[in-house]
C-alpha cells in the first residue's frame, strides 16, 4: 500500500492543518481529479471535459467557493447538476454570467 499522496490532497492536508497562515480555509479542487476529469458538459460539438484548462477553470473556482461558503464540499460535478448547460458559452465553458 503505497504512501504517496497525490498533489491535490498533500495540499488540502496543508490546509486542513492552517499552515498557510492569513489564507481563507478554502479546498484545492483540480480539474484532473479522475472522480470528474472525463465528465463532459456543453452543447453539441462544443462539448468539453472538466480536464480541459481553458473551459473548467471557472466551474472548479465556483466549486472551491461554493465549499467555503456554504462550510460544505461543493464538487464541480455538484455545480454542473446545478448549472446544466444553462451557462455554457461557445469556446470559453460556464460563462461569467453565473457571477
Amino acid at each position: 500500500m503505497s504512501n504517496h499522496l497525490s498533489y491535490g490532497q498533500q495540499v488540502n492536508q496543508e490546509i486542513e492543518k492552517k499552515q498557510y497562515n492569513g489564507h481563507l480555509d478554502l479546498p484545492l479542487e483540480l480539474q484532473t481529479d479522475a472522480k470528474w476529469k472525463d465528465t463532459a458538459y456543453g452543447l453539441a460539438m462544443w462539448i468539453s471535459r472538466i480536464q480541459s484548462k481553458l473551459m473548467a477553470v471557472r466551474l472548479m473556482s465556483l466549486a472551491m467557493v461554493g465549499s467555503y461558503m456554504d462550510h460544505q464540499e461543493v464538487t464541480p460535478l455538484d455545480v454542473l447538476a446545478w448549472a446544466k448547460n444553462d451557462f455554457f458559452m461557445e469556446g470559453q465553458g460556464i460563462g461569467v454570467v453565473y457571477f
